[in-house]
């Protein structure tokens, strides 16, 4: 049985709000100052920065963060651009979807939404991409396909990327990166996504840390697989996840998380968290 997504979220928020105030030991400095933090759509506020703009992942560059994760759309003419909903009205008042513009006029509608190109391009190597592919209507695959193999050809896949979805199935059949790039993103489907992940030789998962229990975890590690969780908004559910050997840390609060490493590791001690 399906459980209603308004239902889902409230049920996840508690148990943020439990997390957050349960006590957690410190983890080691070094376990500390290796981890792995996703800016999840970058650092914003969606007043001054908004959210996948070049401005917000701009922010946790600055900051010394190690990835950002993104989503990634097709407009009409065929060009992959990053924003998280489907036309800009929740940020910007702007109705029109923008699988209906071109790229000429999502840049008059839209100025702020960046190509991936220009996120490639500036971000690229220098941080870690999390790519979440939206499966909607646009190119048909094969032309996705060779979009993408354009633009990320420049970058090693798992090194510099990872490819995201909801629906692994689509992911698996747009068929763009090796296996070990590609994650799924479980919600209450955990097994299933699981066993998909598994049957397919993906490089892992990534969900709510609450769904995803610790025995899973090493799990997944004693197959060469990684594991993100999120959203990671807490020093207690930061240390919590370090405690559990999560690889990734995905988070609204990332820039706190960086805070957090920045105040406790000595800054001799600090390191670049690994690929």
């Amino acid at each position: 049985m399906r459980i209603p997504a308004l239902l889902e979220q409230w049920l996840l928020k508690r148990v943020d709000q439990w997390a957050a105030r349960r006590s957690q030991r410190r983890p080691p400095l070094a376990q500390l100052a290796a981890a792995r933090i996703v800016a999840h759509r970058g650092v914003y506020d969606n007043r001054n920065i908004f959210e996948n703009t070049m401005p917000a992942f701009e922010r946790f560059r600055e900051a010394g963060g190690w990835g950002i994760e993104l989503d990634v759309r097709w407009t009409r003419d065929g060009v992959p651009v990053v924003s998280h909903d489907p036309d800009g009205q929740r940020l910007f008042g702007v109705t029109r979807p923008i699988a209906d513009m071109d790229r000429a006029a999502l840049k008059r509608s839209l100025p702020l939404v960046p190509t991936l190109a220009a996120v490639i391009d500036r971000f690229g190597g220098r941080m870690h991409l999390m790519v979440e592919i939206k499966p909607e209507s646009g190119p048909g695959l094969a032309r996705q396909r060779e979009m993408l193999q354009q633009h990320f050809a420049t970058l090693s896949p798992g090194r510099d990327f990872h490819l995201l979805s909801l629906d692994p199935d689509f992911l698996r059949r747009l068929n763009f990166s090796p296996p070990h790039a590609c994650i799924p993103i479980a919600q209450i489907n955990l097994r299933e996504v699981n066993r998909f992940a598994h049957a397919n030789a993906w490089g892992g998962i990534a969900g709510h840390y609450a769904l995803i229990r610790r025995r899973r975890i090493d799990t997944l590690h004693r197959r060469g697989c990684q594991v993100g969780t999120g959203y990671i908004n807490s020093r207690k559910s930061f240390y919590r996840e370090l405690a559990r050997g999560v690889d990734w840390f995905f988070s609204d609060r990332a820039l706190a998380l960086q805070e957090i490493i920045a105040c406790e590791v000595p800054s001799d001690r600090q390191v670049d968290p690994p690929s």
